[in-house]
């Protein structure tokens, strides 16, 4: 599988920015005060970093019900934990969608790395980016499988609310990718709504769809659109 991968994916991307940093927003919880101005990281599992010498045990943690998730925009620092992210679906890689998806807005996706996340568990991270403020970042399980779909678009780009609705029309088995574009154009609008207002990071409400959640994340330098397969106590 790794050797089909290879042949749709194209080198590394021009103008991705922040890849380390991106990696940690997508699959790491981390609480942030509201004395500290710095956006929150959000989402997926949430774990401590582990330290340089020791890596941090992962405390038990039960998944929210997907009844309970947020319906609307609220602070990022609000944004419940949500349990780890897995596969999509069984043995979905995503590889068609992620090649028109690069093709559409000239996303050069780079060859995979395998990257050390906390507890000392290393995932196979893939990232890529246009050179013109969109960029994609997936992780991936050793079978190929999507894990996280993690699309950034820089604030300010004119083409973040096409590029953003494209991305949530993810086709992972069990999706509504109808029903996606029409929650995220709700979704986005609430969430820029109250990050006018709010002058800090902000999150919409939480898509369940198949096994899959997705909600937006508006931040000081980017609007993001995370999906990723488990996070709710139902799909774990």
């Amino acid at each position: 599988m790794r050797t089909e991968r290879q042949r749709y994916v194209k080198g590394r991307g021009k103008g991705m920015v922040l890849v380390l940093t991106a990696v940690v927003m997508a699959l790491t919880l981390t609480a942030c005060t509201k004395h500290d101005r710095q956006d929150p990281p959000v989402v997926v599992g949430a774990e401590d970093k582990p330290s340089p010498t020791k890596p941090s045990p992962t405390p038990s943690f039960t998944p929210p019900s997907a009844a309970t998730l947020p319906t609307h925009a609220i602070p990022a620092d609000e944004m419940p934990r949500l349990g780890e992210a897995t596969a999509m679906a069984m043995g979905y890689t995503g590889k068609a969608f992620l090649d028109d998806l690069s093709k559409a807005w000239g996303i050069t996706l780079g060859d995979p790395k395998e990257e050390e996340f906390p507890g000392g568990r290393k995932k196979t991270v893939i990232t890529g980016g246009n050179g013109k403020g969109l960029s994609l970042l997936l992780t991936v399980t050793e079978a190929d499988e999507l894990v996280l779909l993690n699309c950034i678009a820089e604030n300010g780009n004119t083409h973040t609310t096409a590029f953003l609705r494209a991305c949530a029309t993810v086709d992972a088995p069990g999706t509504d990718p109808d029903k996606a574009t029409t929650w995220f154009d709700q979704a986005k609008k609430e969430t820029d709504t109250l990050y006018a207002k709010k002058k800090e990071a902000t999150v919409s409400g939480i898509l369940t769809t198949g096994k899959l959640v997705m909600f937006v994340n508006r931040l000081t330098d980017s609007e993001q659109l995370k999906i990723f397969g488990g996070g709710t106590a139902e799909n774990s």
